[in-house]
């Protein structure tokens, strides 16, 4: 349960750190050649974000619809589980593309950074 919740916040966290921080940097006098490029790898981190939600409905909708059936308890299903065929599950691709897209926005920050800090060296 922690695990999904620590998940949880970590990608809603990074969707909107990367889009908040972008523009505020952007909004700098020693950013704003930095702008464009530091949105361009915001965006991708939102948008699998946003990917990522519409695959997991997709996934409950499908299993449901295959004739699985969810715990009532709300717990998760066990590793054990056999998905029924029809189920799609995509999902975890996407889940997978917001941690790579977030650490680009993050090494394009650093590398933003660093070429500031040579610069006014």
């Amino acid at each position: 349960p922690l695990h999904n919740m620590a998940g949880f916040i970590g990608t809603l966290s990074i969707a909107a750190a990367a889009m908040f921080i972008g523009i505020s940097l952007g909004h700098t006098k020693p950013w704003a050649s930095a702008k464009k490029l530091l949105l361009w790898t915001a965006n991708p981190v939102w948008i699998s974000l946003v990917l990522f939600f519409v695959t997991t409905a997709m996934l409950v909708a499908t299993y449901t619809q295959a004739g699985g059936t969810l715990p009532s308890d709300g717990t998760s299903l066990s590793l054990e589980t056999v998905l029924p065929s029809g189920t799609i599950t995509i999902n975890g691709w996407f889940n997978r593309l917001i941690i790579l897209t977030g650490g680009l926005w993050i090494a394009t920050v650093a590398w933003q950074a660093i070429k500031l800090r040579s610069k006014s060296k």
